[in-house]
């Protein structure tokens, strides 16, 4: 009997986590109008109800593994899974990429800007 005790150290499903990665790929799905099912084969797994398993907080014996959510997040380009993360642990979340994009002559304006006003406070 010993050989399990292991077995009830393992988290709960975190609900919040969960219902974001479902958001992500309900919106992806409907958005891009395929089904579940497409998706659920799209990251590699068999059908929509290993999907549909996995998701279900009740269903201790699947998880999303970190590759999924990798692969997840990558197909549908959205971050809020990983932005629960981490603020669950207390951290922010900044994307490196700009919100817009900036072409070097714009950035060579913005640049100038920005050092006539630092000359004004220099005077």
């Amino acid at each position: 009997m010993r050989d399990f005790d292991h077995i009830g150290n393992k988290r709960k499903k975190e609900h919040g986590l969960l219902v974001s990665i479902n958001k992500s790929i309900t919106g992806y799905c409907k958005k891009n109008q395929i089904e579940k099912t497409d998706f659920a084969i799209k990251i590699g797994l068999a059908s929509e109800g290993s999907l549909s398993n996995k998701l279900k907080r009740s269903r201790e014996d699947t998880d999303i593994t970190v590759t999924e959510l990798i692969h997840i997040c990558e197909i549908t380009s959205n971050f809020q899974a990983l932005r629960y993360l981490n603020e669950m642990f207390g951290f922010v979340m900044l994307s490196s990429e700009p919100d817009e994009h900036v072409s070097p002559e714009q950035l060579n304006q913005i640049t100038d800007e920005a050092q006539i006003e630092a000359n004004e406070f220099e005077e």
